[in-house]
C-alpha cells in the first residue's frame, strides 16, 4: 500500500483535488469495467465536493456508470438535516440526474438499526455477487471517501472499541456515540473498507490539526489503535488536508510513504 498525503490551502481546493482523484480513478476503472463504485463519507466536510463533482465535473465521469454508496448513516430519515444520504442527495445525486438503480444508500429510519445494517450488507452482498460469502471480496469498493474526527474516528467507528468488530461483519449497528448528533448509526466495518483499491481521506479544519499529526506521524500506539488509524487501502490510501489540518509548516503537493 502506497500512503501519500497531499495539501492543498483551503477547503476548496482540497475537495478538488479529492475530485480530481476520484476522476482519475473513474476513468481508469472504467476502461476495463462497466461500473465504477464510489463511496461518500457524511457530515459537512464533503459538501464542497458534492458540488465540484456535480458541477466543475459533471463532464469529466461517466456518472451513467457509477453507483454511489455510503460509508455510514445516522438513524434518521432521508429529509431530516443531518441525514448523510440527503446531503448527498441535494448536492451531487438530484443536480446530476443519477437514477435510483446507482444510489445504494442505507435506510437508516429503519427499525431496529440492526435490520438496516443487514438490509445494506444484503444490498452489498447483491453487487458483488457474494451471497453466502462470510468474508468481504478481496477487492470491494474502487474509490472511498472517508473523513475523521477530532477523537479519531472515521465512519461511525468510534473510539475506543469502534474498529474493533467481528471480521464477520460486513455493515453494523452503532450505539448513540459521545459526539452529536446523539443518535444510533449504521456503519461499514474496516472488514469492507480495507478491501477498498483506493481511499481518500478529506480532513479540513484547524480543529483536525491535532488528530491528523498524531496518526500520520505514528509515534505514540495509541494513534495506531484509533479507527483513522487502522484505515488501510489495496492500492492507494490518500490524505487530502487544507492547510489548517496540516497545520505549521505545511506545503502543497503530495508527500509519499510505502507501507506494508
Amino acid at each position: 500500500m502506497i500512503r501519500e498525503t497531499v495539501v492543498r490551502p483551503d477547503p476548496e481546493a482540497t475537495g478538488r483535488a479529492v475530485a480530481e482523484a476520484i476522476a482519475e480513478a473513474a476513468g481508469s476503472v472504467l476502461e476495463r469495467s462497466d461500473r465504477f463504485s464510489l463511496v461518500l463519507s457524511g457530515g459537512h466536510t464533503p459538501e464542497t465536493l458534492f458540488r465540484q463533482l456535480a458541477t466543475d465535473f459533471r463532464a469529466e465521469i461517466d456518472w451513467p456508470h457509477v453507483h454511489l454508496f455510503w460509508t455510514d448513516e445516522r438513524a434518521v430519515g432521508p429529509d431530516d438535516p443531518s441525514s448523510n444520504f440527503g446531503l448527498a442527495r441535494r448536492s451531487l445525486i438530484q443536480p446530476l440526474g443519477l437514477s435510483d438503480a446507482q444510489v445504494h444508500r442505507i435506510h437508516g429510519e429503519r427499525r431496529p438499526v440492526a435490520r438496516a445494517a443487514a438490509e445494506y450488507e444484503a444490498e452489498l452482498r447483491a453487487y458483488w455477487s457474494a451471497a453466502g460469502s462470510k468474508e468481504p471480496p478481496k477487492s470491494t469498493f474502487d474509490f472511498v471517501v472517508l473523513g475523521v474526527g477530532p477523537d479519531g474516528h472515521t465512519a461511525s467507528l468510534f473510539p475506543p472499541m469502534g474498529a474493533d468488530r467481528p471480521s464477520r461483519e460486513w455493515v453494523a449497528p452503532v450505539a448513540p456515540p459521545a459526539l452529536p448528533p446523539a443518535v444510533e448509526r449504521v456503519t461499514l466495518t474496516l472488514s469492507v473498507l480495507n478491501r477498498s483499491e483506493e481511499v481518500a481521506f478529506l480532513v479540513c479544519g484547524s480543529e483536525k490539526q491535532g488528530i491528523v499529526q498524531r496518526i500520520l506521524r505514528g509515534h505514540d500506539q495509541g494513534a495506531k489503535r484509533l479507527p483513522a488509524g487502522r484505515v488501510r487501502a489495496l492500492g492507494r490510501l490518500r490524505w487530502f488536508l487544507d492547510a489548517a489540518a496540516a497545520g505549521p509548516g505545511a506545503v502543497g503537493g503530495p508527500s509519499r510513504v510505502a507501507t506494508a
